[in-house]
């Protein structure tokens, strides 16, 4: 087990939150969230396309490990952001896409507890968290936590500018003021984006790519395979800029990742703890929400130091909304339901899991993971390169 590591909160007005923001505010959306001075001024330059691709666990610790210093994405880091919290992709993609806070969107994890169907969640892909059982009546996501898109408010905002999502086909398509692209490699990506900035119009385009976070949670995070990944990513990217005049490319990502404990803690097999719960905990392996007997509250914190210490954080629930850990912004009464009487924030190289009767099966391991306050989780870039 690896000691307790540097805890890395989220700094919200130097988050990814402030980079949408900024996006937002040069498009004259009225948006009341701090914006990031950098990218504010190569936003009043004018570029008539602006480019933000985001490639899902990119943090700073996968550019250090995989890159050299003069490498494309290294060489023009332009600082190191915080990602949101969790730092899991429901959450951050959320804020990327909405331009909300993770307290003001409500979709806080992966998988959530939802009051009005008794159970747990996953809410990308709508199904229950344990038994994999698809959510009839159409998504609990978009029932309960919808909301108005950053392409919605831009074209609110009346600024004319035409707006594109990329992103991967099994992402389910949502209609809005944009224009819909689904990709299946990165080269696409930027084969299209070089023909979407030469069409002559002022384009915002949004890229979302899901690796290298899928390949590192069964991997692990400093393979060879990564470090190629990584390495073919930069200079896909570089040679698209090559192609483009009168652009901002922004590049950044969701969140980082770090090598865990492949072998899950499931909570269900350590009893004292078993015991003290009403619910299976819910929000994400590595910030874990937890509903406690009320009988049991007072005695619960020194039973998961016990237990669970050397690799969590445990904060009550007022201490969470008390520092902002979600975000600023009025509250979505969904995140009112969703933070239990304590969150276990990973602080070590620990995930939980938790097994139900109804579950097929333990399911398969991680070898790299995410949504924890640990640097290569919470540290990730921004990335500008200014294309005259």
């Amino acid at each position: 087990m690896q000691t307790k590591e540097t805890i890395v909160f989220p700094d919200y007005p130097n988050s990814l939150l402030g980079a949408i923001s900024s996006v937002l505010r040069h498009y004259g959306v009225q948006d009341t969230h701090a914006t990031l001075p950098e990218l504010d001024q190569a936003l009043q330059k004018g570029p008539r396309n602006v480019v933000f691709m985001i490639f899902d666990g990119l943090g700073v610790d996968m550019l250090e490990h995989n890159l050299a210093p003069d490498d494309f994405f290294r060489r023009h880091l332009r600082r190191e952001l915080t990602s949101v919290y969790p730092s899991t992709t429901a959450a951050a993609t959320t804020t990327y896409n909405s331009g909300l806070s993770p307290l003001e969107h409500g979709s806080l994890g992966w998988s959530l507890y939802f009051k009005e169907y008794c159970r747990c969640i996953d809410i990308f892909p709508n199904q229950d968290s344990f038994s994999g059982e698809e959510i009839a009546g159409g998504r609990a996501n978009d029932r309960f936590l919808s909301y108005k898109t950053i392409y919605e408010r831009i074209a609110e905002a009346g600024s004319g500018v035409h707006t594109y999502n990329l992103q991967p086909s099994f992402i389910p398509f949502r209609e809005g003021p944009h224009t819909l692209v689904h990709a299946d490699d990165v080269q696409t990506y930027c084969d299209t984006i070089a023909e979407i900035c030469r069409n002559g119009q002022q384009n915002f385009i949004y890229a979302y790519w899901f690796e290298p976070d899928s390949t590192m949670h069964k991997q692990g995070c400093y393979t060879d395979g990564i470090k190629e990944m990584v390495r073919r990513f930069s200079a896909q990217v570089e040679a698209m800029c090559a192609q483009l005049e009168d652009t901002l490319l922004i590049v950044s990502a969701d969140h980082g990742l770090r090598n865990v404990e492949p072998q899950p803690v499931y909570l269900n097999e350590i009893e004292e703890l078993a015991e003290c719960l009403l619910l299976p905990p819910s929000m994400d392996a590595r910030a874990a929400s937890l509903f406690v007997r009320p009988d049991r509250k007072a005695d619960f914190p020194a039973l998961f130091q016990k237990h669970l210490g050397a690799d969590f954080l445990l904060l009550t629930r007022e201490e969470a909304f008390a520092r902002q850990l979600f975000g600023p912004g009025q509250p979505h009464p969904k995140s009112l339901d969703f933070v239990g009487d304590f969150v276990a924030c990973a602080v070590g190289d620990r995930y939980l899991k938790y097994r139900t009767p109804n579950a097929p099966d333990k399911g398969h391991l991680y070898f790299g993971h995410h949504a924890g306050l640990t640097a290569p989780e919470m540290v990730i870039p921004l990335i500008l390169c200014e294309m005259p």
